[in-house]
């Protein structure tokens, strides 16, 4: 039988104690005992955030005389980013909150950016910035790829700038990276990223890292990716350097 880590199991019975809804404590409860038999742990885990949000939704926007209290239902989510959580729940809790919450869900992703002591956590609010439609998002995910202190989340924040962004922001972020950020890795994890980006936007950039770049390891892990990539313009940059 699959293992279902404790902190998942309690994410209904978190939301509804948040929302201060003694029923919804003894249906998540019941849902628990049910789920925590079924083998398959990734349905298992589909089950429970159907279950999250159904608390979420159905409860969280009625109280006990019939009215509308919609503004909880954010909150109920925010409390499970609080640094009280386990690490795996901030990291499902910021994951939702990027990719159904809107504004909201960005703003408060904004304060996990700033708050937030576990890089890993942080890599996650990464991602759904990434993911989220909100038009504030994409810049903050700029910001960490920029300012963020841990090395592997600024680099985090450039792969996915490259596949996600708007060309003209995510080419001026990497080029940034590559300039100015203190870690040989973010440099290379920049370069990296310029082969992401669509419909080979980044090749021109990846050519003149591989043409101009004091750094040796720079200029080898640009000629890299333009090995591996099919665009004409690599194809003619290594006829020219190939040539006799």
């Amino acid at each position: 039988m699959a293992r279902i880590a404790p902190e998942v199991l309690q994410l209904p019975r978190q939301i509804a104690g948040t929302l201060g809804l003694p029923q919804a404590c003894d249906r998540a409860d019941d849902d628990t005992s049910r789920v925590v038999q079924h083998r398959d742990i990734g349905l298992a885990w589909y089950l429970r955030a159907i279950r999250l949000f159904h608390y979420d939704v159905q409860l969280a926007h009625r109280s006990p005389g019939g009215k509308r209290i919609g503004h909880r239902r954010p909150l109920a989510l925010d409390a499970l980013t609080a640094d009280t959580q386990p690490v795996d729940t901030r990291k499902r809790a910021a994951l939702a909150l990027g990719t159904s919450r809107g504004a909201h869900g960005v703003a408060r992703l904004k304060q996990m950016l700033a708050s937030e002591t576990v890089p890993e956590v942080r890599e996650r609010v990464v991602l759904a910035l990434s993911q989220s439609k909100d038009r504030e998002a994409m810049p903050l995910v700029i910001d960490a790829a920029r300012d963020d202190k841990d090395a592997r989340v600024r680099g985090q924040a450039l792969m996915w700038l490259a596949q996600r962004a708007a060309t003209q922001a995510s080419r001026e972020a990497i080029q940034n990276a590559i300039a100015n950020d203190p870690e040989l890795s973010v440099k290379e994890r920049a370069i990296n990223a310029l082969n992401q980006m669509p419909n080979g936007e980044g090749v021109p950039t990846l050519i003149d890292v591989a043409k101009t770049s004091k750094d040796p390891n720079l200029r080898k892990r640009a000629m890299q990716q333009l090995g591996q990539s099919r665009d004409p313009r690599a194809l003619d940059f290594f006829a020219q350097v190939l040539k006799p």
